[in-house]
C-alpha cells in the first residue's frame, strides 16, 4: 500500500517503524526515562570506562568520582570538564591526578556530542550516586555554566 505525496512513493512499510519508534521515545521520555535513569545511562556509554562502574576510579590514574570533594567544589566547572576534558594536576579527596581526560567534545560536524539537558542529567546522575549527596543542578546552571565556558585548566 503506498500513498503518493508530492508526486513521491511514501511505504506504509517505512512510515509504520518511524512511527512507532518516535511513540516508544516520547512514551519512554514520559514514563521510564527518569532523569536518573537517563544518566546513568549516559555515564555507563561515556564515563565508566574510565571512572568504574561504581564510580571508584583507576588507582592514582583516575580520579574517584565516589565521594569525591572536587566534585562539590568545581560544580560549576563539571559541564566544561565533560564537554572538553581536563589536563593538569587535579586534586581529589587529597590525591593529587595530574592525568588528561578527554572531554566528550563535538562530532565531525561541529556538534556536541551531549545536549546541555544530556549533561544537566549526567551531572545530577554523579553527584546523587555512589553516596555522594551533591544539590542537583537546573538546565539553566548548566546553560550559563557552558556560556563563561572554555576548555579549563586548572
Amino acid at each position: 500500500m503506498n500513498k503518493k505525496a508530492s508526486g513521491k512513493s511514501i511505504s506504509i512499510h517505512f512510515i509504520w517503524p518511524v512511527a512507532a519508534l518516535v511513540l516508544l521515545l516520547a512514551l519512554r521520555g514520559l514514563l521510564g526515562g527518569s532523569q536518573a535513569e537517563v544518566g546513568g545511562e549516559i555515564y555507563q556509554n561515556y564515563c565508566a570506562s574510565c571512572h568504574g562502574e561504581e564510580g571508584k576510579g583507576f588507582g592514582e590514574l583516575v580520579p574517584p568520582l565516589a565521594g569525591a570533594d572536587f566534585l562539590a567544589q568545581n560544580q560549576d566547572k563539571l559541564p566544561c570538564i565533560i564537554l572538553y576534558g581536563i589536563e593538569g594536576p587535579i586534586e581529589v579527596n587529597g590525591i593529587t591526578y595530574n592525568q588528561p581526560m578527554a572531554g566528550l567534545g563535538f562530532d565531525e560536524l561541529g556538534l556536541a556530542r551531549l545536549s546541555h539537558s544530556q549533561i544537566q542529567q549526567l551531572i545530577n546522575f554523579i553527584q546523587n550516586s555512589w553516596g555522594n549527596k551533591g544539590a542537583e543542578v537546573s538546565r539553566q546552571q548548566v546553560n550559563d555554566w557552558l556560556k563563561e565556558c572554555s576548555k579549563p585548566s586548572f
